[in-house]
């Protein structure tokens, strides 16, 4: 599903041009001039989508993810128990890719959030592979890569908000190994790490302008387990 917004702006979206187009779209669409509710919702989500990108100088493609490229071979894949299940959507398989690509190159770097943030190519590509599977993840990991991409020195004075950017890369990267040997202890690790991530109490915030980040991370956290098979624990 490609974002309307920054089609309709093109290359040279900003977040003035943005707001714009968004109040003339929503008199339209909005319930109480006769548009239909989930015309709405949907139009309010692409729009905060593009909003949490744009803020943060990152501007996703408007074109979905290219499903054309053959898929990698299974025979680089180390032996071991293969926890995935049977054949998946091309969407699903775009996403579970796109998340491993960022959880290598966080691997790479050691998963440090003090010297390393999601690269923007990156960023875009996982957003992009998530808008094709699910928009309500998409819409979450925009936001928090969003929050990833401008984090500067102030994020380092909170622990607990950097210990969860670590655990969010350290998730990625045992994704990134589960998608590529499907081993059942790479995806127990991402599941403790998701599950970290989720943890509303893991760590408080006396700064009122992060207070809303703990919730971004749940929501990503959530987002990503969606790339997981369901949890027969569960």
């Amino acid at each position: 599903m490609a974002n309307r917004f920054l089609e309709r702006l093109g290359s040279g979206a900003s977040v003035p041009a943005l707001k714009k187009l968004w109040r003339a779209a929503s008199r339209r669409a909005h319930p109480d001039s006769g548009g239909e509710a989930s015309t709405f919702v949907a139009l309010r989500r692409e729009y905060e989508e593009a909003l949490a990108f744009l803020e943060a100088g990152i501007e996703p493609a408007s074109r979905p993810p290219d499903r054309s490229a053959p898929a990698p071979s299974a025979d680089h894949r180390a032996a071991g128990p293969d926890s995935r299940p049977g054949p998946v959507s091309p969407e699903l398989k775009a996403f579970r890719d796109a998340i491993a690509a960022l959880g290598d190159a966080a691997r790479v770097a050691g998963c440090d959030p003090y010297r390393w943030k999601p690269p923007r190519a990156l960023a875009l590509a996982l957003v992009e592979a998530a808008r094709g599977f699910d928009p309500s993840a998409a819409l979450a990991l925009s936001r928090l890569l969003a929050a990833l991409a401008e984090s500067g020195a102030e994020w380092r004075r909170y622990p607990g908000l950097m210990n969860r950017a670590f655990a969010f890369y350290k998730a990625c990267a045992a994704l990134a190994a589960w998608n590529r040997r499907g081993w059942k202890s790479d995806e127990d690790a991402s599941r403790t790490r998701l599950a970290d991530l989720a943890e509303p109490s893991v760590a408080l915030f006396d700064s009122t302008r992060f207070s809303e980040l703990p919730a971004r991370f749940a929501a990503a956290a959530s987002a990503l387990e969606r790339a997981l098979p369901p949890d027969p624990r569960v």
